[in-house]
């Protein structure tokens, strides 16, 4: 993709739009650079009752990678802020690792991005 930082702001944006209109109270996110991919790691707290939305969060996000229509799938997701394109983000990174502490409401997102 020949946009590579507008993609990871994308990504890592429509993380924090989805833990922000769930209700959490604290997010952070930070964008890394590893040898071979980039990292992308989000960590929100939530307030209780929130694990049945993490769960369907976790399930988007375990959507495979398909490499060769990032740019033509992002292209297609235009600017509707009503809808959360979680299921693209999954699909346009390679791992994904979703965590929820039920105790401390602490969810983090850990997402790989290989070049």
């Amino acid at each position: 993709m020949k946009h590579h930082g507008l993609l990871l702001s994308r990504l890592t944006g429509e993380l924090v739009a989805w833990c922000l209109t769930g209700g959490a109270t604290d997010v952070d996110a930070t964008i890394r650079r590893l040898p071979k991919a980039w990292e992308i790691f989000v960590s929100a707290v939530f307030p209780e009752g929130s694990r049945p939305a993490v769960e369907r969060l976790s399930r988007l996000l375990s959507s495979p990678r398909s490499a060769g229509t990032d740019e033509y799938y992002w292209n297609l997701y235009g600017s509707d802020d009503a809808v959360f394109q979680l299921g693209l983000v999954g699909a346009m990174t390679d791992e994904a690792d979703v965590r929820f502490d039920e105790e401390t409401g602490r969810l983090t997102i850990r997402l790989l991005r290989a070049d």
